[in-house]
């Protein structure tokens, strides 16, 4: 390394993840502005997902997406502007045809859980859930009009784009009134779970990513708290969040923020 400008810097470990343009040498060497690899190990630098290109996907624009094993197979299931199809998970092959079931309206979300013991994979359009038990009918239910679901200790969770959140035991009775996430219409960007500290141990609870940030369902007294995740009002804030070794990732804008619960009170990192 004799080069008057250009000294050789080894770099082994990129745990820290993307998103730093200009980086601090004292705090960002396990970090990197972007990579198309998987950067969870030391030491190793491995591929991301193989990408396949499928020629015979529907005319129509791909909604919502989910990975379900409720088949007996592990699957990928898309909706295709009201109709539901799937493609073996990791495969190149061929999108199927459509399942029995039209959605009303192009789905907004989809997720595979448990209702008490009995798993289901559902789609939701915004003004009905279409629920199945073996992957290729679909059955709807037009009790609500919940615009995003999420699955939690048995039970199914849903909130409608006013806010009006509901949970079900049942998914073919009827809905149970949970209060509202008081927030304008269109606010909410979907829902997901997540730990929080509860009487000196962490439990899993009904989380709401919105445009203004991240909201969690507070059972005892039936209502939704703020966190302390609190950003000022986007469009695309909170499109995009995640769960990660306990900790939430929140994107706002084209930057991404971290929630950490610590034992003494949370704290919020950008992380680019």
């Amino acid at each position: 390394d004799t080069h008057p400008l250009i000294s050789i810097w080894s770099i082994s470990d990129n745990r820290g993840g993307i998103g730093i343009d200009r980086m601090d040498m004292a705090t960002d060497q396990g970090r990197c502005w972007y990579s198309t690899c998987n950067l969870r190990h030391k030491n190793h630098l491995t591929l991301g997902r193989l990408q396949n290109t499928n020629t015979n996907a529907p005319a129509a624009e791909i909604g919502a997406l989910v990975t379900s094993s409720i088949s007996g197979t592990e699957l990928v299931y898309g909706s295709f502007d009201t109709a539901i199809h799937n493609i073996a998970a990791g495969s190149p092959g061929a999108w199927g045809s459509a399942h029995t079931g039209t959605l009303n309206d192009p789905a907004t979300d989809a997720k595979e859980g448990f209702v008490g013991t009995t798993q289901y994979l559902i789609f939701v359009d915004g003004s009905s859930i279409w629920h199945s038990t073996n992957g290729t009918s679909f059955t709807e239910n037009t009790g609500e009009s919940p615009k995003y679901i999420e699955f939690l200790n048995g039970l199914l969770w849903s909130i409608e784009a006013d806010g009006d959140t509901f949970w079900s035991d049942n998914v073919t009775g009827a809905w149970n009134s949970a209060g509202k996430l008081l927030l304008p219409s269109g606010y909410v960007q979907g829902l997901f779970v997540a730990e929080f500290r509860h009487s000196g141990g962490l439990v899993e609870k009904l989380c709401a990513s919105t445009k203004v940030g991240v909201f969690v369902y507070n059972t005892d007294h039936g209502r939704w708290d703020a966190t302390d995740l609190k950003v000022p009002v986007h469009p695309d804030n909170g499109k995009a969040f995640a769960v990660w070794r306990g900790d939430i990732y929140y994107g706002h804008g084209l930057g991404v923020l971290r929630y950490t619960q610590t034992a003494s009170s949370p704290t919020i990192t950008p992380i680019g």
